[in-house]
């Protein structure tokens, strides 16, 4: 007696497109909060890509001694509390979203704040030439004038 058997083998092959664009913002926003005059906290929205995010890169540009400066730094959060800051000054920060495949992305969300000026803690100072004068007085009231003050 003859047996024969009869083996088929069946080759599949996936071919994955590589991802060539950068991650988008569908609701793309970014909000400062919690504003001092040397911090401010950012939160924004979430990117997306098909590959994934992998990152945040988030930039701040202001005037500092009469020149523009920037700093940009990465963090994989949608927040970033910024410490440091100067005093009384304009911040544009943007956020850029970087993908798995090293895609960039240039129209991330963007937000102009500004720190706080610091209190007034000077008291107010009597030129050297005021005075006081007592205008008048009688037994239930006294009236005085003076000159003002330097602020």
């Amino acid at each position: 007696s003859t047996t024969s058997s009869t083996t088929t083998t069946t080759s599949t092959t996936t071919t994955t497109l590589a991802d060539t664009s950068p991650p988008s913002w569908p609701s793309g926003s970014v909000s400062a909060s919690n504003i001092t005059t040397s911090s401010i906290t950012l939160n924004w929205s979430t990117a997306t890509d098909p590959s994934g995010v992998s990152y945040y890169r988030y930039c701040y540009e202001y005037m500092y001694q009469g020149s523009n400066r920037e700093n940009c730094n990465t963090t994989t959060s949608t927040s970033r509390t910024l410490t440091f800051l100067y005093t009384n000054t304009q911040y544009t920060f943007t956020i850029q979203a970087m993908d798995n495949e090293g895609n960039l992305s240039s129209n991330g969300p963007s937000v102009v704040a500004s720190t706080l000026a610091p209190p007034d803690n000077t008291a107010p100072a009597w030129s050297s030439s005021c005075c006081l004068t007592l205008d008048s007085r009688n037994s239930s009231s006294l009236s005085w004038s003076w000159s003002n003050i330097i602020c």
